[in-house]
């Protein structure tokens, strides 16, 4: 709120405003003129009202701010999310090489955009970069470590919308008649309720009201549904017919694979900024390249990389500062994913199966990429017979 008032004085009456900023009164002398005070009364309020008035914040480093945000990300965040938010923001602040949070400016962000979709990432694979920035920068602000986001002028890149292709009931029908007796209700579950795939692969009996016919899509332990909230879907009467003849051994998970376990899977998931795979929930996904093979990687990831890119024969060119070129092919690209993501993935499951945690791998990143080398060099020489480099 803000206001203009006037005081007497021994060479005539002064005009003042008044008004406050984060919390703090402020006052400010006009001059003898009312239309100049009414001109500054009007001018801030506008300020206020776009809360373009703030305190200069204090000036934090870069470096810090990074590891205090990383560290709310974890606790806050499911861990896929951490450390899709670990990836980019470490690959932003090599890009802009800067000391200071106040360095981040509007110019250096688009400089950003410029150079990602110049090292071929997608429209889509951008703005959900800048999506992780932004709130960063946001978080910056409430945080009070800077007065305003630089990214608050940054815009996305418009992204083309594609029409949604929707199967005919032919197409379902073939679907359903190829599908084997163990894949076929999956695939009608899913057809009937519309499920993610993690919605399906923690759908648990209790989850399921027969009298009310309706399906429920809850948290679980280790577990929670997009946007954590809870949703409930109609049962069809077919659905329910899928659903009675499944055997019901427990009141655990619907689908299982064949030692009782929480249904296991191996997925080519789309391409996501900072992942080349994921293990969670019983599922191993590898994650798509995009077009252009050729990795930039920071000089860390390169070491502990350095015995499988070796064993490719994968050029490896250091470009200055932290930054190193990964010069793939087609052939050592889809080498390196299968040979060693998808075998360190499968460590990680391998490490859940035989140990009695359940959530997250309790021997860590280390045993994974033992297990991956150790098996690597066991099917190197066939998938070299079957597929060449």
């Amino acid at each position: 709120m803000a206001r203009i008032y006037q005081v007497a004085g021994k060479k005539g009456a002064t005009w003042y405003l008044d008004y406050n900023v984060d919390g703090r009164r402020l006052r400010k002398r006009c001059g003898q003129s009312k239309r100049l005070a009414d001109l500054a009364l009007a001018d801030i309020q506008v300020k206020l009202e776009r809360k373009e008035l703030g305190f200069q914040a204090k000036d934090k480093g870069l470096a810090d701010f990074i590891l205090e945000y990383l560290a709310y990300s974890k606790s806050n965040k499911a861990r896929q999310s951490y450390e899709r938010d670990t990836y980019i923001i470490k690959n932003f602040t090599a890009f802009i090489k800067a000391d200071k949070l106040s360095a981040i400016t509007p110019g250096k962000l688009e400089a950003y955009k410029v150079h990602r979709r110049e090292n071929g990432a997608k429209l889509t694979t951008v703005n959900r970069e800048l999506n992780t920035i932004k709130a960063m920068l946001n978080k910056a602000v409430a945080w009070g470590s800077l007065a305003q986001s630089p990214a608050k002028s940054v815009q996305k890149f418009r992204e083309p919308r594609r029409q949604v292709r929707y199967l005919s009931k032919d197409e379902v029908r073939t679907i359903l008649k190829t599908a084997d007796d163990r894949l076929r209700p999956i695939i009608e579950v899913f057809l009937h309720t519309g499920f993610r795939r993690d919605e399906l692969v923690h759908l648990a009996w209790a989850d399921i009201d027969f009298k009310n016919r309706a399906l429920s899509v809850q948290s679980k332990d280790d577990w929670h549904p997009k946007d954590y909230e809870a949703r409930h879907i109609p049962m069809t009467p077919r659905l329910k017919e899928v659903l009675e003849e499944l055997p019901r051994k427990d009141s655990g998970f619907v689908f299982k694979n064949g030692s009782g376990n929480i249904l296991n899977g191996i997925v080519l998931a789309p391409g996501r900024p900072g992942l080349l795979g994921y293990q969670r929930s019983g599922i191993v996904g590898l994650c798509a390249w995009e077009r252009r093979v050729e990795r930039t990687w920071d000089a860390d990831f390169v070491a502990e990389h350095r015995f499988v890119l070796a064993l490719l024969g994968v050029p490896t060119t250091p470009l200055g500062g932290e930054d190193v070129l990964c010069a793939f092919t087609a052939s050592t690209a889809r080498a390196f994913q299968l040979l060693h993501i998808l075998l360190h993935e499968l460590g990680h499951h391998h490490d859940q199966m035989t140990t009695r945690f359940r959530r997250y791998s309790c021997r860590g990143e280390s045993f994974a990429e033992d297990y991956a080398i150790d098996r690597s060099l066991d099917v190197y020489d066939r998938y070299v017979r079957e597929f060449g480099l």
